[in-house]
């Protein structure tokens, strides 16, 4: 009787962990405004969110502002995962670098 219990309840974690409402983001995204003027490009760091884009980047649209940082457009690049933003980053930061751009790492997160 203890393995069948045993087997039961495994078995319900297992299809539990599969259901919907889990607290996942839905996606993973960055940061990034250049400004042209200063040959500079600011990211931010990578974050899981569920957050509509135009939200995510007004808002640090507008932390760039309240820094004093000015700047032109802003983007927010997303990815399915972490591991995925984070190579896509690199990529833009190297790509940014060897345009001739200073890149800035803000340390901020939605």
């Amino acid at each position: 009787m203890q393995w069948r219990t045993l087997w039961l309840l495994t078995g319900l974690a297992v299809l539990s962990a599969g259901l919907p409402g889990r607290a996942e983001a839905a996606e993973w995204r960055y940061c990034l405004a250049t400004a042209a003027a200063r040959h500079t490009v600011y990211m931010s760091a990578s974050f899981p969110t569920d957050e509509p884009m135009e939200t995510i980047e007004s808002a640090f649209g507008s932390a760039l502002d309240r820094a004093s940082l000015p700047h032109d457009s802003v983007q927010c690049p997303r990815s399915g995962d972490a591991q995925s933003i984070a190579a896509m980053k690199l990529q833009a930061i190297q790509y940014s670098q060897a345009s001739g751009n200073k890149v800035v790492q803000i340390n901020w997160r939605p």
